[in-house]
């Protein structure tokens, strides 16, 4: 997939990611994300790959996400299952996509809160970004990475 003008204009960067992408002598959107991954820019490289992905992606991405941070929330909060609950809702609604599993997903997210901002998947458009870039801030760039990797997996992109 080449990052077109049409596209940009659809998903409004900021203007730095907007003025960085202009400098750049490609339009491939798997080199421009390897670039930005190998200048440290995760969270732009984040921002671009959540809105390549289709929305089955974003769920799959957000529920990596969450699983990738889930092991230090529950260090901290061992008896704090919100967020294990989110990503089994989430996981269940990519099983079966209705009404019920997206609610139950939603609901499930909602009471994790801002730990499991990852498990919003049910509502993955909205909240796949959100999911990601919470792991993108995360102090581990090792994880940063591993997230942003997988996310490439997930565009095809070996």
């Amino acid at each position: 997939m080449n990052i077109t003008d049409k596209w940009i204009r659809k998903h409004k960067p900021c203007s730095g990611g907007l003025d960085w992408l202009k400098q750049q002598n490609t339009t491939d959107a798997v080199r421009l994300l390897r670039l930005l991954i190998k200048e440290k820019r995760y969270n732009w490289a984040n921002w671009t790959i959540v809105r390549l992905f289709s929305t089955e992606q974003k769920i799959l991405y957000a529920i990596f996400t969450a699983e990738s941070v889930l092991p230090e929330f529950e260090k901290k909060y061992p008896k704090d299952s919100r967020p294990r609950n989110a990503i089994e809702a989430a996981k269940a609604y990519l099983k079966n996509p209705c009404k019920k599993t997206k609610a139950a997903a939603a609901y499930a997210a909602g009471a994790a809160g801002a730990a499991s901002a990852a498990a919003y998947a049910a509502d993955a458009d909205v909240y796949a970004t959100n999911a990601a870039t919470n792991a993108a801030d995360a102090d581990d760039k090792k994880t940063q990475i591993k997230i942003l990797n997988y996310g490439l997996k997930l565009l095809g992109a070996e």
